[in-house]
């Protein structure tokens, strides 16, 4: 699969033992419900109305400030006169065709959400998002002092003016100090302790993180991962310690090679996290990034006034690469390394594949059917129905030949 990261969202925060006592005066505290929903390529949409016209938006705090739309909505919008090319805009995407960018120097264009409406001054058209199946992207816009409520549990993003006194609960796990940069939010001095599952060594990585919801991954180390911490002592310690290989992906016209690590973590999360090491960024930037598979974990309030992050632990059952498996009717997530072969990184427990006995990081030599030969998974969706298909895997330096029934 291999998606490149999508979007550079700088997000800072200090963890802090404070209350969960907001001193913003009480404002109206109106919970204002939105149709959030998951789509099958790993964002998060959102409901929103411009000028009485309804749309579907992809909500990304990584998009800089920005209101990004597509040239159809940009004529509905009538905003598409006197526009400005510029090939290296940058939001985060390796914009194909040059973007469009409109300035609206002497207006602004407002979007609302649940009854409250957010003020845009830019607006950038960029075609290629419809390929994400989306009308738009939305992000946090400059000056915003909203608190932004994304409640994974209840699928809805609320916009409110302060932290409702009714949910003391939202904030009792995590608070972070958060400040902005380039229309992007900050972690500062995020601490993380990884357990080797190999010894009892242990490594304390703290470091600078953007927080990312339009990043599918789960943490990203992009050129040399920020600007402190020891990234080289950081990474030697995960290859030693932890499941990890190296995979390819296509920049433009060139194949990069990454690696993926994965690693238990039990400071923040008790759990495998996924960490990925990005050197050759394309932007140049040096940053870390939690995105959407580490932010699912949570219940996400983003409060621009007190400038505080709060996070609370969701008691549930999938991660994020599961519940994506789910949605598309998926067997498996596949990522293709430098040896040609393919790793499991993610699998549907309730696929033939897991009744099979296809397990998570099993590394996919070969695939025989009577389609054809090969290690990728096109092999088994060539397959028709009642195929007897032979995986020939690798599995902690064991091979073991699997019959999958299709």
């Amino acid at each position: 699969m291999g998606k490149i990261v999508g979007s550079l969202s700088l997000f800072l925060a200090f963890i802090l033992s404070v209350s969960c006592v907001n001193n913003r005066p009480e404002a109206l505290s109106i919970m204002l419900p939105e149709n959030v929903f998951i789509t099958d390529d790993s964002h998060i949409s959102v409901n929103v109305s411009v000028d009485s016209l309804s749309f579907n938006f992809l909500f990304d705090t990584g998009a800089s400030g920005k209101l990004i739309v597509s040239d159809s909505v940009a004529l509905m919008l009538g905003i598409t006169d006197s526009l400005t090319m510029n090939s290296k805009l940058g939001y985060g995407f390796s914009p194909y065709p040059p973007l469009k960018v409109k300035k609206l120097a002497n207006s602004s264009l407002t979007v609302t959400i649940g009854g409250r409406d957010l003020t845009y001054d830019e607006v950038i058209i960029d075609n290629s998002i419809v390929t994400m199946g989306t009308d738009g992207i939305i992000s946090i816009p400059k000056g915003d002092n909203h608190v932004w409520h994304l409640n994974f549990d209840k699928m809805r993003l609320d916009l409110l003016d302060s932290i409702p006194a009714s949910q003391p609960s939202e904030c009792r796990d995590y608070i972070f100090d958060v400040y902005e940069h380039r229309g992007n939010y900050f972690i500062s001095d995020l601490a993380m302790t990884f357990v080797s599952d190999k010894s009892e060594k242990t490594y304390n990585y703290t470091n600078d993180y953007m927080f990312d919801t339009g990043s599918p991954y789960e943490i990203v180390l992009m050129g040399q991962g920020g600007y402190k911490g020891d990234y080289e002592k950081f990474t030697n310690y995960l290859v030693e310690n932890s499941f990890n290989f190296e995979y390819r992906i296509l920049s433009g016209k060139e194949i990069l090679n990454n690696k993926m690590y994965y690693a238990i973590e039990n400071k923040m999360v008790g759990d495998t996290v996924q960490v990925i090491s990005q050197e050759n960024s394309q932007s140049g930037f040096s940053v870390n990034i939690l995105g959407m598979s580490f932010i699912y974990r949570y219940n996400v309030i983003i409060d621009l006034y007190s400038n505080k992050l709060l996070l609370t632990k969701r008691n549930h059952s999938k991660e994020f690469n599961e519940t994506i498996l789910s949605i598309c009717g998926a067997n498996m997530d596949t990522y293709s390394t430098t040896k040609r072969t393919d790793i499991v990184t993610d699998i549907n427990p309730e696929s033939e594949l897991y009744i099979a006995g296809i397990r998570r990081f099993d590394e996919i030599n070969e695939i025989i059917s009577k389609s054809g030969v090969g290690n990728s998974s096109k092999i088994y969706k060539m397959a028709e129905k009642g195929d007897t298909l032979y995986f020939s895997i690798i599995r902690n330096g064991n091979k073991l030949r699997i019959p999958v029934i299709k």
